[in-house]
Order: C-alpha cells, then sequence, then structure tokens
C-alpha cells in the first residue's frame, strides 16, 4: 500500500514533452530537408533519452488510432531516409534537449513515406526494481509525413451512400464508403446538406473524420439533427481530403462534392434513394 501511494505517483511525476507531435514536410526525390525537434524535461528529476525510428501506419478502424512497427518493414516507410542526433541524451530537469533531423529522399521515391521518431525513458527504474521488479517505460513521438513533391497524390473513391432512420421520431443515419485511391496520406472534413424541395437547407451536419493510408478504405458516419418530413429532398455531401494539411496551416484540398435525391413516405419511411453523382 505504501509503495501505490508513494512511490508510483513519484515515478509518474517524471514526464518528457516533443515540441512537434507532427513532421510533415515536401521534399523533391534526390533532395533532403533538415529541421529539429525539442525534448522537454517538465519534471524535477534530470532524465535520461534515448531516440530511435520505427514505422507507423493507421489502422483500419480509420479513427485515427496508430500501429506501429520496426523500421524499414512497412511498405510506405521513411525510416531508412532519416538521420538524427543525438540518439541519447540525459535532459536535467526542467530543461530540454535538441534532436536535429535530416530527411534525404532517394531519388526514385514516390507519393509519401512515413516513419516516427520515438523518445523514451525508463523511469524510476532502481526503486521499481528493489520493490516489485517493474520498469515503467515513458514513450512520446513525432510523427514523420514525408511528401515527394510532384507524386504525392490525395484521391479517393467515394460511394456506398446509405441514409436510414432507426425509429419513429430518430434522426436519420448516414455513412458512406471512401476509398484512398492517391499515393498519400488522407485526412477527410465531411460535411452534408439536406435540401428541401424549395431548395432551402434543410438540415446539414458533420461526418466523423476517418483517417487513411495509400489502398486504404473506411466508413465515414454522420447524424441528421432534424427527423425528415414527408417529402423530397437533395443530399449534398462534401468531402475534404486535406484536413491533415489544413491543420498544419498548409494547403487544404481536393474537394469531392457529390449529391443524390432522397424521398420520405408519410410515415417517415425513407422510400427512395439515389446513387451518389
Amino acid at each position: 500500500i505504501f509503495f501505490n501511494i508513494v512511490c508510483i505517483p513519484s515515478l509518474f511525476a517524471e514526464s518528457i514533452n516533443v515540441n512537434q507531435s507532427k513532421v510533415r514536410i515536401s521534399v523533391r526525390p534526390g533532395d533532403s530537408a533538415s529541421g529539429a525537434i525539442d525534448v522537454e524535461n517538465s519534471s524535477a528529476t534530470d532524465i535520461l533519452v534515448r531516440a530511435y525510428l520505427e514505422d507507423w501506419q493507421y489502422s483500419k478502424a480509420g479513427d485515427g488510432t496508430k500501429d506501429f512497427y520496426p523500421a524499414g518493414t512497412m511498405p510506405h516507410s521513411a525510416s531508412s531516409w532519416i538521420r538524427f542526433v543525438p540518439s541519447e541524451f540525459l535532459v536535467p530537469a526542467h530543461s530540454r534537449q535538441q534532436v536535429n533531423y535530416t530527411v534525404k529522399v532517394p531519388a526514385d521515391a514516390q507519393g509519401t513515406a512515413f516513419a516516427v521518431l520515438f523518445f523514451e525513458s525508463t523511469m524510476g527504474r532502481q526503486a521499481a526494481q528493489e520493490t516489485v521488479g517493474m520498469n515503467v517505460v515513458l514513450r512520446v513521438g513525432s510523427l514523420f509525413y514525408v511528401d515527394c513533391l510532384g507524386s504525392a497524390e490525395r484521391k479517393a473513391e467515394i460511394n456506398g451512400f446509405s441514409l436510414s432512420s432507426p425509429g419513429q421520431g430518430q434522426p436519420a443515419q448516414l455513412s458512406l464508403n471512401l476509398k484512398n485511391t492517391g499515393s498519400s496520406d488522407i485526412t477527410t472534413d465531411a460535411q452534408f446538406h439536406i435540401m428541401d424541395d424549395t431548395g432551402m437547407v434543410f438540415d446539414r451536419g458533420q461526418f466523423d473524420p476517418s483517417y487513411t493510408m495509400p489502398g486504404d478504405a473506411a466508413r465515414l458516419r454522420a447524424e441528421s439533427k432534424q427527423r425528415l418530413k414527408p417529402g423530397a429532398y437533395t443530399m449534398v455531401i462534401t468531402v475534404d481530403l486535406g484536413k491533415a494539411q489544413k491543420d498544419l496551416g498548409l494547403d487544404a484540398g481536393p474537394v469531392i462534392v457529390k449529391e443524390t435525391l432522397v424521398s420520405v413516405s408519410a410515415d417517415g419511411t425513407i422510400v427512395a434513394q439515389g446513387e451518389l453523382q
């Protein structure tokens, strides 16, 4: 009990952070780009940090969670392109250490490649081993997205639209399929507008974002705010494929716009739904 109350909180008082959780750079094949990441120790204890590279990709869930793999094992790996110094260093209490990196892109590279530079420290090693034989490993990372200029293309196919209402008086459920057919990662910013037969906006909303690598597929979902009344509607869907770039202050897009017709019966049942055009 004493260990749980006193020792474990003291271990987690040690912490490291990075000033860049994402590094997105555009480099012409055959050229290189350099930069730096600050590793900060916000605790009152000196921390020994080890830096190393791994591969990563978005999980098949498409919700932004990530899977990590040994460096150089994934099809779109940038791990072998990255060099950094130092690889092991002591960060004094309430201080920071700069880690310099260089990305050298091969002359025949295409699309976007990915890697993660992890910074890892084993906290409270001595006390933990003497008490229960346990180490607490702290790890933070900077994700690398390396766009090869001229070939990093964001394209997608949008289809499989579905609109359904689960019950009387319930909002409509919207979903559609997205297939990443380009050569780069895609984070979506998708919206819908429901227009009535007079051309006025009856309802609008946001789809959950999706996160895909080249070749991946995802299902985008949303919910209407208003219950659809009997009548005819035009559903307009706008999908921005460049949310990740927009979040970093870069140029967004491209944008895909699709629409379809929907008919609702007197009892609120969706009786007709066209294909996305």
